[in-house]
């Protein structure tokens, strides 16, 4: 998956530059799908991110210990998931 990186710097002199540099920082958390975590605005304490279980072959089909027990369209799905974590 090819993602395109854009820079934009606010630099921080008075207080009068804190909205452009919100509006940075909540465009950049919005596209990341994290703003939810990170709003100073929230009046309740979102809930701590979960660590994805560790993909195993067993996640590809039932009973499967090793790759050796996957075809190749399994093997396939296996390496797409495993580069997701």
């Amino acid at each position: 998956m090819s993602q395109t990186t854009t820079t934009h710097t606010v630099i921080l002199e008075s207080s009068s530059d804190w909205d452009e540099w919100l509006y940075t920082i909540q465009s950049s958390a919005r596209r990341a799908g994290v703003w939810d975590l990170i709003n100073p605005g929230l009046e309740v304490e979102p809930q701590s991110l979960q660590k994805p279980a560790k993909v195993t072959p067993s996640s590809i089909k039932a009973g499967a210990v090793t790759m050796a027990s996957l075809n190749s369209l399994e093997k396939e799905d296996y390496r797409m998931l495993q580069a997701d974590y």
